[in-house]
Order: structure tokens, then sequence, then C-alpha cells
């Protein structure tokens, strides 16, 4: 039988595996409704717009008065001990998006779309802006692995093989899909939600 050396660390584990399964259990009973929905760092690392209805800045004083949002201010992240000697604290939210590297960069990269989906009010996100934060805290404070912070964002922005990203067209994996390509969407602006048809797909593609 195995036992576990970090009280603290297996506390996150537990949890945070509650949680994953809760959410892809929402998730999957979703699909008939056609609600799961979350935008890959594709999106939003090119489409600044959408940034606009979040409370985060791409860049300097594009949505509002203000600096481009940083990956510590976004995460609320105070703990870096677990940190490679490699990660720059001055990271901005659209740098973590295309972070190269291994499993941390990667981590960073699915957590900030995540957190982005999460707190964008048209995204049918399968968790919330909170929950994303306390996973890329966990893994930056080493109560829990880069590796297991990584695989449950990774099943969270999975989801968009569900329902896709309403915020464009161009992201849906839907097979089928009926979208007016001249709509232009201007920051602050309702975004129309196209209609779908969703992809049967194995819960293995988690």
């Amino acid at each position: 039988m195995r036992t576990c050396s970090n009280e603290r660390g297996c506390r996150w584990g537990l949890y945070l595996g509650i949680l994953v399964v809760l959410s892809l259990c929402m998730s999957t009973s979703a699909v008939a409704q056609g609600d799961p929905e979350s935008c890959l760092p594709s999106h939003w690392s090119s489409s600044f717009d959408s940034w606009c209805d979040t409370p985060y800045q791409p860049a300097d004083d594009f949505c509002g008065d203000g600096p481009a949002t940083s990956l510590l201010d976004a995460f609320s992240l105070t703990d870096l001990s677990a940190a490679p000697a490699s990660f720059d604290s001055s990271l901005s939210l659209l740098g973590a998006l295309s972070a190269s590297g291994g499993q941390f960069e990667l981590m960073l990269s699915y957590g900030t779309s995540a957190l982005l989906s999460a707190s964008h009010p048209l995204v049918a996100f399968p968790a919330t802006p909170l929950n994303v934060e306390e996973v890329v805290q966990a893994a930056l404070s080493g109560d829990i692995t880069v590796t297991f912070a990584l695989q449950v964002l990774a099943a969270w922005n999975a989801v968009e093989a569900f329902g896709g990203c309403p915020l464009t067209c161009g992201d849906f994996n839907a097979p089928t899909l009926e979208c007016d390509a001249s709509i232009t969407i201007e920051c602050g602006e309702p975004i129309p939600q196209p209609t779908i048809s969703l992809p049967m797909l194995a819960r293995s593609s988690f």
C-alpha cells in the first residue's frame, strides 16, 4: 500500500482529483445541451478583442488604461518555490500563452487559456477562474506536480472539442458550422452565438 510523505500535497491531490472529475462529468453531461466550451491558446494569443470582456489586458492600454496583465497578478502567485530557475517572474499573461520549453511552460500556456476562458461571460467553461488559479498556484508552490497540474488544465481545455470556442468561427472543431464570417466584433460588444452541430466524441478525448 502506498503512503504519502507530503500531507499537504496529498490533500491538494485529493482535492484537485475530485475537482477535475466533477468538472469532466459536468462537461460530459452538458454535451447534449451544447454547453461545454473553451478557447485554446491559439485563440487568445491572436484575438486580443476577446480579452476585453475579461479582467485581463493582453497589452498596455489595449482594453483600457493600464499595463498588460502579468502572470503573477492574474494568478495571484506569491509562492514560487517550485518554479524552475529559468522562470521569468516578469512574464506577462500573453507571454505565458506562447511560452515554449517543456511541461512547465505548457502548463502555463494551458493555465492561461483556461483562466481566460473561465473568466469570459460568453464561454461556458467547466471550471471557475478560482479553480484555475488554485491549480497553477499549487503547481508553482510544489503542493502538486507540474505533470498533474498540466493534466487537469489540459482536460479543461479539451472541452473545446465538444462545444468549440464561441468567440470566433474559426476555432470550432464541430463537423458542421453555420456562421456569418463577415461579422466583425468590436471590444465590449455582444458576440453572436453561431449555430453548431456537435460531434459525437468518446470520453477518451480528454
